[in-house]
């Protein structure tokens, strides 16, 4: 990050396109965080960090193109950088006053894994005094140096409870699930963002892409640029529980064509693929009466399923407005075989439940 006057004088802290370098115990050279966008690989040295030392902060997302003319702009065109991240300075400032310069030292601990690094606030010692460095937050970070990290649990950034973090991806699910079913809830800090881009693991629309690297009937393969992804048995997920009800998991859109590089088609969140065939595949695949999908293929039929029993399980885990009175809803759910259209052919049709239908039953055997 750099501090400069990049829109109309105000000053922002700037990502500049860089990664964190971390130098490991057992090695001599430096193990980059840098995330390889163009095949999806990451390289990545993990840092686990507490609840209480995350605070959510306004940070922006900003096409290159849209800086003005700037040593960033060119340093982050230079390295090929689609996007850049911003934050203004005085937002900054007030965020590390109210929401770590004032916290007691004992909330503070140590963080695992944290090893020798020129630009991370950790590194204290030699950036304590030059904070030019990095974003360093002096006291705090001293207070840091003889503790031990115990991970508990990752506040939600829409309603703020504090989540185990194998049950993100659950209880993340819970909010988009009414979202798209155009339910307000009560208590939330935030409302949602674009539902077809929209993180599974963390709600965000800041990059958290998610992809499908291999799928096959017995196991899917996914990697995930998200802070809060987690490791999740998708056999399980895509089977509603009363005390984990939601089955939001990436599905691979076999709607969309194929990237001429790549050869595979984009990843979606489930929930958010409703809102992704509804704008992007509505002329073919969409049935503005029922307000669903229609004619999809088995595999997207299969795992787009959303059954009664699993809405009344959400609902009966949140506090809701108007007694759950749906408001222009992205899709009138449930969802599944048993009301999915299809206008090519009735035979067709019929095939196609009955491969659906054999496909849910073999899960449930499982």
């Amino acid at each position: 990050m750099e501090l400069t006057k990049i829109f109309q004088g105000e000053t922002y802290w700037v990502w500049t396109g860089g990664y964190a370098q971390f130098t490991p115990k057992a090695s001599k050279s430096p193990a980059s965080s840098k995330q390889m966008a163009d095949d999806g690989l990451l390289s990545v040295h993990a840092v686990k960090v507490p609840s209480q030392l995350i605070s959510t902060a306004n940070i922006h997302s900003k096409p290159i193109s849209s800086l003005p003319n700037s040593s960033i702009k060119t340093r982050l065109l230079n390295l090929k950088r689609q996007t850049t991240y911003l934050i203004a300075e005085g937002t900054f400032n007030k965020t590390i006053a109210t929401d770590f310069e004032k916290l007691d030292p004992s909330k503070f601990t140590k963080l695992k894994n944290m090893v020798s690094s020129t630009v991370v606030p950790y590194n204290w010692r030699s950036t304590l005094h030059d904070t030019t460095k990095s974003l360093v937050l002096g006291r705090p970070t001293e207070a840091l140096a003889n503790k031990t990290l115990v991970v508990d649990a990752l506040p939600c950034h829409l309603c703020s409870k504090n989540i185990k973090p194998d049950k993100v991806r659950s209880h993340v699910g819970e909010h988009i699930l009414f979202s798209i079913l155009g339910v307000t809830e009560l208590g939330l800090k935030q409302t949602l963002g674009d539902l077809e881009s929209i993180c599974g693991y963390c709600r965000l629309n800041v990059g958290c892409k998610t992809t499908i690297l291999k799928e096959s009937n017995s196991k899917t393969e996914l990697i995930s640029r998200c802070p809060h992804s987690h490791k999740f048995s998708f056999a399980h997920a895509m089977k509603p529980t009363q005390t984990q009800p939601s089955t939001n998991v990436p599905i691979t859109c076999k709607l969309c064509d194929r990237d001429d590089a790549t050869g595979s088609q984009p990843t979606y969140w489930k929930y958010s693929l409703f809102a992704h065939i509804k704008q992007t595949h509505h002329r073919n695949h969409w049935n503005s009466t029922q307000n669903l999908p229609q004619n999809l293929p088995p595999y997207l039929l299969e795992r787009l399923t959303v059954m009664e029993e699993e809405l009344s399980w959400v609902r009966a885990r949140k506090r809701l407005a108007a007694a759950g009175q749906s408001i222009n809803p992205v899709a009138n759910l449930p969802f599944g075989p048993h009301n999915h259209l299809s206008t090519h052919g009735t035979k067709r049709g019929i095939d196609t439940l009955r491969s659906v239908s054999s496909l849910l039953s073999q899960r449930q055997r499982k």
